[in-house]
């Protein structure tokens, strides 16, 4: 019978334990400050009842302090049980302020006693714990009792039993001091570990947000706006390397949507921009800059170089298979190299003339500067 029951006791208690530790560590804010609340004053409470008895000043006043302890330990265990620590939180606070207040201010000395520290702890626990439950009726409470005992006091002295033994008004003030520190380290700590989660959150959406912001939405691809500030953050920063920049346009688009529909010119868009993507560098910044147009951005690349990455795509579009209706579709290619003086307007005009050139000269191909030049009489 002792070892069932004792097993029982065991199975119970693990059972509690493990339920506490989860809404502890999973809860909402306000519920951690709760549980940290409960269970530091049930253990100091215990450790106050115990050297109380100890020191010899009066099996009362320690049953006060494991009356409180008893009270504490079945809030808690209400409130994990029912994982909600609204309703027990307002029991606990009209508990301490209609009965066990007048009790403590009574007999442990009133103003001088433990009291106060009490009052405090019970405030600051529901201006943090019930913060957003409307606690401003439980304050009021609070701080009617508090005027009420203390005007009791003023008028009725003899109603008030001091502590005789002074080492008796030492320990408890030491231990409500004690128990006011430790609330204030975790709720501090509490709040600095929220206040740190909520900022990490709110970073992350507001990256998430930006990173939205620069996406095209269709394609995948960076958009206009990302690739513009990029340019510009590019030359601004660039020192002395070489910086190209290709400019591409589905020839015969607006012949594809007129023929097959929008939606399968989308599909066009997007499995261009996957062959892109595919086909440059991780460092090249590719985007969409409007309609079927797109251009690449090549840091640390020359124009030689950039006209052979321009060539290769050329001909993987070309060969591509997988083009919706069974399609041959091709694209035109510019191809400039950015000179130390030229800013971000003059640079996208000059390689729109160049896809202008390309369109001239039948589509399907690649024009550069140094072919521009070597074509045009001197």
């Amino acid at each position: 019978m002792i070892r069932w029951l004792l097993n029982t006791i065991h199975t119970w208690a693990q059972s509690w334990i493990a339920k506490l530790v989860n809404t502890f560590t999973y809860g909402a804010l306000e519920f951690r400050f709760f549980i940290v609340i409960l269970s530091l004053g049930t253990l100091v409470g215990i450790a106050d009842g115990v050297s109380k008895v100890f020191f010899g000043f009066g099996l009362l006043s320690a049953v006060q302090n494991w009356l409180v302890v008893l009270i504490s330990f079945a809030v808690l265990y209400l409130a994990v049980d029912l994982n909600n620590f609204v309703l027990p939180s307002k029991i606990m606070v009209y508990m301490l302020t209609f009965v066990l207040y007048p009790v403590i201010w009574l007999y442990e000395g009133g103003l001088d006693g433990s009291a106060p520290y009490l009052f405090v702890i019970t405030v600051a626990a529901i201006a943090i714990v019930l913060r957003q439950h409307k606690p401003q009726v439980l304050v009021i409470c609070n701080l009617c009792m508090f005027g009420l005992l203390a005007w009791m006091q003023y008028l009725f002295p003899e109603m008030i039993r001091y502590h005789e033994n002074p080492a008796h008004r030492i320990l408890d003030a030491t231990s409500m001091a004690l128990v006011c520190l430790l609330f204030l380290y975790f709720s501090l700590s509490q709040i600095l570990d929220d206040y740190k989660r909520k900022v990490g959150q709110l970073n992350e959406t507001q990256q998430r947000l930006e990173h939205l912001s620069s996406i095209d939405s269709l394609t995948g691809l960076y958009n206009r706006r990302y690739a513009m500030n990029k340019f510009a953050m590019v030359l601004q920063n660039r020192r002395r390397t070489s910086v190209s920049v290709i400019m591409i346009d589905i020839d015969h688009f607006k012949a594809i949507n007129d023929a097959h529909g929008h939606l399968v010119g989308d599909k066009t868009l997007s499995l261009l921009a996957t062959i892109l993507s595919a086909h440059t560098r991780d460092s090249d910044t590719v985007a969409r800059i409007g309609g079927e147009e797109f251009l690449i951005l090549l840091e640390n690349t020359d124009e030689p170089q950039a006209r052979l990455v321009a060539n290769n795509l050329r001909q993987t579009i070309l060969d591509y298979s997988h083009w919706p209706k069974t399609m041959t579709v091709t694209a035109s290619f510019g191809v400039f190299e950015i000179d130390q003086d030229k800013d971000v307007d003059s640079v996208l005009e000059g390689v729109d003339l160049l896809l202008y050139k390309a369109k001239q000269n039948g589509r399907n191909c690649v024009v550069s500067q140094t072919q521009l030049a070597e074509k045009e009489p001197a």
